[in-house]
């Protein structure tokens, strides 16, 4: 009889609201991962988001970001369909390869700040059964080394 090999362990990290986000300009909620707190400082991560955003207010590619960000608009929301998926596993891919920018729909970019790969997703519980309370438009901010953009934990994003 041979044995079972453990189950994989699941990744967990903490995810900690961004007191300062409302003085630098955003009205959503901002929450960020222990990780990246440990290698950014929250005041740095901030700023280098807000001004990327406000930098690029022409781009309609971030303004589904901008929305959350400055207006905390709700992203439109839909079902987790198959393009959803294949959208997320592609963007997960150049993630994965080093590659910043953002997913054709406009809810996730990365970008490097200071030598930090970070991953900025607009989020407000798309997906979720409709007997959960609902969830306020948030950004989610985490190191983007894809870890959490493999489709079958990219849930955990739109929480």
């Amino acid at each position: 009889m041979t044995a079972q090999a453990p189950a994989p362990a699941i990744a967990v990290e903490e995810m900690l609201a961004l007191s300062s986000a409302a003085a630098v300009g955003f009205r959503c909620d901002v929450l960020a991962s222990s990780r990246l707190l440990a290698a950014l400082s929250e005041a740095r991560l901030l700023e280098r988001i807000r001004d990327a955003l406000i930098a690029t207010d022409q781009d309609p590619a971030l303004a589904v970001l901008r929305s959350v960000a400055f207006h905390a608009l709700r992203p439109a929301g839909g079902k987790l369909d198959a393009r959803w998926w294949d959208q997320t596993r592609r963007f997960g891919e150049r993630v994965r390869a080093g590659i910043g920018g953002v997913i054709e729909r406009g809810d996730m970019m990365a970008m490097h700040i200071d030598g930090v790969f970070v991953l900025c997703t607009a989020t407000s519980g798309r997906g979720l059964p409709p007997y959960l309370p609902p969830v306020a438009p948030r950004l989610l901010l985490t190191i983007a080394d894809g870890a959490g953009l493999d489709p079958r934990g990219a849930l955990a994003f739109i929480r």
